[in-house]
């Protein structure tokens, strides 16, 4: 790739001019029509032009490599996500798993996919297949809450749990807090599904103790408390996220409230006169 045009179309896209490096590679590839990294380049900056002729244009590009790797499927991905076309990026994928099924990024961004498809349990195959690491038993545990299975979730977000808290027993931060937050609600969702309260309201309390900011987490546990039939608890908790949430918070609490019939006698109480 190392000629005058290449290098005039390098500079183009440094400096941001894009449909000057687009025709600059026309140019190139018009008498270099076997050079695939030149193909690619020209892919790449036609994607992030990103108009739908443009992004189609791209998937020519690719398409017409003689053999396309885990990142050529993994860019096509990307194009047809943005087209709208998300069986289309599911196929590619798919390929560009089989090529590389280590690539955690590649996987993960794949289990999205399919979940936006709603190919619940094509997804949990998926993460099955990867390492019983945190992440990945973090992965199996929300897609066994998607799916319904409740008893499958709380047993996998409770191995991520464990997982976690060994892998990073010396590195304790806001991030890796956040993220046992994040899991420990999971959990407490699924046991709140399961009917088995306390052990939820405990997975709220603990992940309280790590993202004390977070109302929600107050307002569940409150809602827990509700369905125990701890009225007064459910109030005083419910009550006082209500009364210091921001707008769109509160309305989604509010939502929570009045659209789940379990706690019609509660929100009688909390939004009596709205």
């Amino acid at each position: 790739m190392n000629t005058d045009l290449l290098r005039v179309a390098g500079a183009y896209i440094q400096a941001g001019e894009l449909d000057d490096a687009l025709a600059t590679l026309h140019d190139y590839l018009d008498t270099h029509t076997e050079d695939d990294d030149a193909v690619r380049l020209r892919a790449a900056v036609l994607l992030r032009l990103g108009s739908a002729d443009n992004l189609y244009a791209a998937l020519d590009d690719l398409v017409r490599l003689p053999t396309l790797g885990s990142d050529d499927y993994y860019q096509q991905s990307v194009i047809y996500e943005r087209l709208g076309e998300l069986n289309g990026a599911a196929h590619a994928l798919m390929q560009a798993h089989a090529i590389a099924p280590d690539d955690e990024r590649l996987t993960e961004r794949y289990l999205g996919i399919l979940v936006a498809l709603g190919r619940v349990d094509d997804a949990r195959t998926l993460a099955e297949s990867m390492p019983r690491t945190w992440r990945w038993l973090r992965w199996r545990g929300d897609l066994a809450a998607q799916a319904g299975d409740h008893t499958a979730a709380v047993e996998q977000h409770g191995e991520a749990l464990d997982g976690l808290n060994a892998a990073l027993e010396t590195m304790e931060t806001a991030f890796t807090s956040n993220i046992k937050a994040q899991i420990l609600l999971a959990r407490a969702h699924a046991l709140t599904a399961l009917e088995r309260y306390n052990e939820a309201d405990a997975d709220y309390a603990a992940a309280e103790t790590l993202t004390p900011d977070d109302l929600m987490i107050q307002f569940n546990r409150g809602l827990v408390a509700a369905l125990r039939g701890d009225i007064a608890t459910a109030i005083g908790l419910c009550g006082d996220a209500l009364q210091r949430a921001n707008a769109a918070i509160e309305e989604h609490m509010r939502k929570a409230l009045s659209e789940d019939p379990r706690f019609a006698a509660l929100a009688m109480l909390l939004l009596e006169g709205e």
